[in-house]
């Protein structure tokens, strides 16, 4: 009889352990495939930062090392910029035409990521100001992080 008893409670155990076994393997894949897929936007968007960041460091360089620092070829070398794996107007960077310090400015990028190009009133660019590329908040009198065009030479 205890041998019966024993073997009858040693099978409910057993089944009781395979039934656990089934409902937690269905939460962790659950709960796996929801932090896969929650990874997977982080990373979609940690790579489209990187890629905004790297057209935006590409368009200050251009415009420090061209020989025309005019108004215009700053707006050419920007409206040339298209962000790869985007279609239509959401590729293109976004204009802002700003007043600074009584000097012309353009907010080029996107929302956060974004740089203040200032020009003279001749519209020759005076300087760029990339502390939003930097993680810096910008100064509210204006004052910019780099040096003007004219000592990047």
């Amino acid at each position: 009889m205890d041998l019966k008893k024993g073997l009858l409670i040693s099978i409910i155990i057993n089944l009781g352990l395979l039934v656990m076994i089934f409902v937690v393997k269905h939460n962790v894949t659950a709960q796996a495939q929801t932090q896969v897929k929650t990874m997977v936007g982080l990373v979609r968007q940690q790579n489209e930062i990187f890629a905004n960041n790297t057209l935006l460091w590409g368009l200050v360089a251009e415009a420090y090392k061209s020989s025309d620092h005019s108004l215009v070829t700053f707006t050419k070398l920007a409206k040339d910029k298209r962000l790869p794996g985007r279609k239509d107007e959401k590729a293109f960077l976004q204009f802002e035409t700003v007043k600074q310090n009584g000097l012309n400015a353009r907010r080029v990028g996107w929302e956060k990521y974004s740089i203040m190009a200032t020009f003279d009133a001749k519209d020759n660019l005076v300087d760029i100001n990339v502390d939003d590329l930097l993680g810096k908040e910008t100064p509210v009198n204006g004052a910019a992080s780099e040096a003007p065009a004219d000592s990047a030479k």
